[in-house]
């Protein structure tokens, strides 16, 4: 019975694809991992510098908020006081997520690199830079 099921293969021998099917089948696999680090860096850099820029406009409406007299808050109506704590608050939140996504950044670029000592040939596009924070 088990001759008859395995009769064909054993007459053959065993088979494989190809050495160089196997490696493009490789180099398709692992470059879609090298592949998502880049892309996933690539997005959160662009989140970073659109976020960057948002904060340092939220930055400069709260400037012209405050004023430029030394001793405007004490006459600043109430409607300038809610809009310059909106706009700390935001300033807050914005930073705090300024953090996160630096931290993000920071553990791609070091997966990447560790990536990168294994598999050098998937070094797939330059990095870019980042604004500062």
């Amino acid at each position: 019975m088990f001759k008859g099921l395995f009769g064909a293969r054993s007459e053959t021998g065993f088979k494989t694809r190809s050495p160089e099917r196997d490696q493009e089948t490789d180099k398709e696999t692992i470059g879609r991992v090298a592949e998502a680090i880049d892309n996933a860096l690539s997005a959160l850099q662009a989140e970073q510098a659109g976020l960057f820029k948002r904060v340092e406009d939220t930055v400069a409406m709260a400037s012209l908020t405050v004023g430029n007299e030394s001793d405007e808050y004490v006459s600043r109506d109430s409607e300038k006081t809610a809009a310059l704590r909106g706009y700390e608050d935001e300033m807050k939140r914005g930073r705090l997520r300024l953090a996160a996504l630096e931290q993000h950044i920071l553990n791609l670029r070091f997966l990447r690199a560790a990536f990168l000592t294994r598999f050098p040939e998937f070094n797939a596009k330059p990095l870019a830079k980042q604004p500062p924070t």
